[in-house]
């Protein structure tokens, strides 16, 4: 009997994973005798936002900001540098959701780009959230969420190449988020399809990776085999691999990180402009 080889199977290198929307506190304070500060971001309830430091939130205007195009906004956000501070809730080095959106606006500004700092709340909660909007003269309003990481995230999830999002965010449903190499479009039916598409995919993922399990269960360490085990390791080897390149191709498509919502919106507020 003529003995064969056969590969061993060892797994897939996607590593699908959720990644948790670090996007509380942007505290705002009712203001007192400082109601007039230059620049400062006020909101409808009187209130003005402040940072993570503690210091009002300052937006930098400049009147001869333009609205861009999808492609302009798109060449900006990914230069833009906002996004690689690391967010820090509170304390003197407080950065928080409320900081990246103000420097967001006033790099964008400076830019000459017209840009919004937008706020957020919740159903049910009583943190909110801060982000941006631009108004693009081919698609629309969009909105941009540049929050970085959290450093207590940081060791589980490891450093990521962007934490430029595009934010999908409408009254009464949940607050979505796409990583922005993958947002195509900034319609919230796009983000409801792109969350079907990745259900859908990360349970072929969970279910590939038992299956290589049982692969490499059955295999036993075996280098090699006679027939008829061989062929039938072959046949299952071949369509494990054909899943492989199907989940790959949908990961290119897919990107290999999902942001969790952070909740139902309940409100939101664009501000162009500081007072």
């Amino acid at each position: 009997m003529v003995v064969k080889a056969v590969r061993i199977f060892l797994g897939i290198a996607i590593l699908a994973s959720v990644i948790i929307c670090s996007c509380v506190i942007p505290s705002f304070i009712l203001p007192g005798g400082d109601d007039n500060i230059d620049g400062g971001v006020y909101l409808s309830d009187g209130s003005y936002s402040v940072g993570g430091d503690g210091e009002p939130i300052i937006l930098i205007d400049n009147p001869g900001a333009t609205d861009p195009t999808y492609a302009e906004m798109m060449a900006f956000i990914v230069e833009d540098p906002a996004d690689t501070h690391d967010y820090v809730e509170r304390g003197p080095k407080g950065h928080v959701c409320a900081d990246f959106a103000e420097a967001v606006h006033n790099n964008a500004e400076a830019a000459g780009i017209r840009c919004a700092w937008v706020s957020v709340d919740f159903e049910g909660d009583e943190e909110g959230h801060a982000l941006n909007a631009f108004n693009t003269t081919d698609k629309g309003l969009v909105y941009v969420d540049c929050t970085g990481k959290e450093i207590l995230l940081f060791p589980f999830y490891g450093e990521l190449d962007s934490y430029d999002k595009i934010a999908y965010v409408k009254v009464g449903k949940e607050y979505g988020l796409i990583s922005a190499d993958k947002a195509t479009l900034p319609e919230y039916s796009f983000y409801e399809l792109y969350s079907a598409e990745w259900d859908k995919y990360s349970e072929r993922l969970e279910s590939y990776n038992k299956e290589v399990d049982r692969y490499n269960d059955a295999l036993g360490g075996r280098t090699s085999l006679e027939e008829p085990e061989y062929s039938m390791f072959s046949r299952w080897h071949e369509e494990l691999e054909q899943e492989r390149r199907e989940l790959e191709t949908l990961e290119e498509k897919l990107g290999d990180r999902h942001w969790e919502s952070p909740g139902t919106v309940s409100s939101i507020e664009v501000i162009w402009e500081g007072r």
